[in-house]
C-alpha cells in the first residue's frame, strides 16, 4: 500500500506539524506498519526521518524554494507545466530527474491524502495569488492519476478575489473526499458551490495525544501569549499596543508572570512571529512586567509541555489555542480569520474569542479577566470537548480510510 501526502508544510509550523503527525498516526493505524508512506514537504530535511518511509520536496517547493535562483525557478516552472500536460495527454517523452521522481510518487500511489490546514485562503496581491495557483497545482497533478484522493480538514477561504474562490472550487471537484474544519468553509463549498464530496470535520491537531495540565503550587501563575503580524503600518502598531496594554492590566491585577511563545518560526516564508513577539516582550519589560525567557516551539511534544505549564493563554496563533485546549489550558483567542471562531465553537468557548480588528486593551483585558476567574470550569469544558471530538472524529476517519483501501490489501 503506497500512500502519498503531497502537501505537508515545514516543520517550523508546529500546529500544522501536529495535524501531520495525527494524520500519519491514523494512516498507520488503518493500513498497518507495512504501508509505505511518502511525505512531500517544504524543507523536507528538517523533519524527523522516522515520521514516514520517505520525505521529499513538494512539487511547489522544488520549483520555487529548493533553489531560489531566478533562472532555475523559471526553468523548473516550465518543466512542471510540460510534465503536467504530457501526463494529462499521456504523451510519451523522455522524462527523468528529480521532477519525474516526485511525479512518480503521485503515479505510484494507491492513496493520496492531502494534510489539512489553512492553505486555501489567499490574501490580496500578486504573490498570494501565485502561491494559491501553485498549491492548487498539487490537486491537479493528483487528479491525473487513479489513486483515491482525500483532503483532510482544511479552511476554504476567505478569498481576496472571486476568481481565486472559483478556481479553488474547480481544483477540489473530482476528488473523492474533501473535509473542512469549520462551518463557514462548509457553507461556501456545499451551499454556495454545491460540492457534494465535502463534509465538516475538525482540525487534526485536535486529535493529537495530549499531556496533563500542570497545576502550580507556591508559584506565580503564568500567562502565555502568541502573536503574529497581520495588519500593516499604523494599524499593526495600534494592535500591538492594545495587545500589550491588556497584558499589563492583567499582570497588575493578578501578579502573574508572562511567557512569550513563538508558535511559528518561519521567517523564510514571510512569517514574523519572532519579531512581533519580542516587540511585545520589550513593551512589557519597559513597564516593569516580569517576562520569562521566550519559548520557541520546535516540536509538538515541546509545545504541549509548554502550554501545559500555563494557567491561561492569550493566543493569536490558532494552533496555539488548539494545543492549549488539548492539555486543558484555558485561552482567550484573537481571531484574524473565521477559522478561529470555528475552532472555538467546536470547543465550546466561543465567548472567549475577539476579532483582531476589534481589539482594544479594555475589551481584551475583560476577556482575560473572565477567562481567568473561570479557568477551572473552562479547563473542564475544554477537556470534555476534546474527548467528544476524538470520540466522534477518529471512528469517522477510520471508516473513510478503510473505504479508501484497495481491495487487494
Amino acid at each position: 500500500m503506497n500512500i502519498l501526502i503531497p502537501n505537508a508544510t515545514s516543520k517550523r509550523n508546529i500546529g500544522d506539524l501536529a495535524a501531520l503527525e495525527s494524520l500519519v498516526h491514523l494512516l498507520r493505524k488503518n493500513f498497518s506498519q507495512d504501508a509505505f508512506i511518502t511525505i512531500h514537504s517544504y524543507e523536507p530535511n528538517a523533519h524527523d526521518p522516522t515520521l514516514a518511509n520517505r520525505i521529499n520536496h513538494t512539487l511547489y517547493d522544488w520549483v520555487a524554494f529548493a533553489d531560489t535562483r531566478v533562472f532555475v525557478r523559471i526553468f523548473r516552472l516550465i518543466s512542471l507545466i510540460i510534465h503536467y500536460f504530457t501526463n494529462r495527454l499521456n504523451v510519451a517523452i523522455l522524462k527523468r530527474g528529480k521532477l519525474q521522481e516526485l511525479i512518480d510518487d503521485y503515479k505510484n500511489a494507491d492513496l493520496i491524502v492531502f494534510v489539512g490546514g489553512g492553505y486555501l485562503r489567499p490574501k490580496k496581491g500578486v504573490l498570494p495569488s501565485i502561491n494559491l495557483l501553485m498549491l492548487l497545482s498539487l490537486f491537479e497533478f493528483a487528479k491525473l492519476f487513479p489513486a483515491k484522493k482525500i483532503v483532510c480538514p482544511m479552511s476554504f477561504g476567505p478569498f481576496a478575489y472571486e476568481w481565486q474562490e472559483r478556481i479553488a472550487v474547480k481544483a477540489l471537484r473530482g476528488l473523492d473526499v474533501v473535509s473542512v474544519r469549520e462551518s463557514p468553509s462548509y457553507d461556501l463549498l456545499n451551499k454556495k458551490y454545491g460540492l457534494d464530496n465535502v463534509f465538516l470535520s475538525c482540525d487534526f491537531a485536535l486529535l493529537i495525544n495530549g499531556l496533563h495540565r500542570v497545576k502550580h503550587v507556591n508559584k506565580s501563575p503564568i500567562l502565555g501569549f502568541t502573536i503574529r503580524r497581520w495588519f500593516d503600518g499604523k494599524k499593526q502598531d495600534d494592535f500591538e499596543r492594545s495587545f500589550a496594554e491588556a497584558i499589563i492590566q492583567f499582570v497588575k491585577a493578578f501578579c502573574v508572570q508572562v511567557q512569550p511563545i513563538i508558535q511559528v518560526d518561519g521567517q523564510s516564508r514571510m512569517e514574523f512571529d519572532e519579531i512581533v513577539t519580542e516587540k511585545i516582550a520589550a513593551h512589557l519589560k519597559k513597564d516593569g512586567i516580569s517576562v520569562l525567557p521566550t519559548i520557541k516551539v520546535t516540536s509538538v511534544k515541546q509545545g504541549l509541555m509548554g502550554y501545559a505549564e500555563l494557567d491561561i493563554l492569550l493566543g493569536m496563533r490558532m494552533h496555539s489555542n488548539i494545543l492549549a485546549a488539548v492539555v486543558g489550558t484555558p485561552f482567550v483567542a484573537v481571531s484574524y480569520e473565521y477559522k478561529t471562531e470555528g475552532i472555538a465553537e467546536q470547543l465550546g468557548v466561543s465567548q472567549y474569542v475577539i476579532k483582531s480588528e476589534d481589539v482594544d486593551e479594555n475589551k481584551l483585558f475583560g476577556l482575560l479577566l473572565s477567562a481567568y476567574k473561570n479557568k477551572d470550569a473552562l479547563s473542564t469544558v475544554l477537556s470534555n470537548s476534546i474527548k467528544d471530538i476524538k470520540n466522534n472524529e477518529i471512528p469517522k476517519w477510520d471508516t473513510i480510510f478503510s473505504k479508501a483501501a484497495p481491495m487487494n490489501i
